[in-house]
């Protein structure tokens, strides 16, 4: 998951992900869909919005595509909170 430095370029939206709740592989509740993109690379992402710890402030992030899977209610990432939070912290250490 890498923090959304710029706007990705437009993409083919699938409106039905926008608004869909998102979860950790522990399933925690820790964000929204805002919309959907294309990378600095060219590949698809979700663009989402992370709360922070405790529910202060919150991040625009892209989440790339290999990283979590549809459900029928929600989008279900392949890590943890604990490694959502770890990443997070590296990328915005990186700034």
């Amino acid at each position: 998951m890498s923090q959304h430095r710029h706007q990705p370029q437009a993409a083919k939206t699938d409106r039905a992900l926008i608004g869909l709740p998102i979860f950790t592989s522990d399933d925690k509740a820790i964000g929204t869909v805002l919309a959907t993109g294309i990378d600095e690379y060219d590949h698809a992402v979700l663009i989402a919005e992370i709360e922070g710890p405790l529910g202060i402030g919150a991040h625009a992030v892209a989440i790339p595509t290999n990283m979590f899977v549809r459900k029928a209610d929600r989008i279900e990432l392949t890590i943890t909170e604990v490694e959502v939070r770890n990443t997070l912290a590296r990328v915005r250490g990186k700034r």
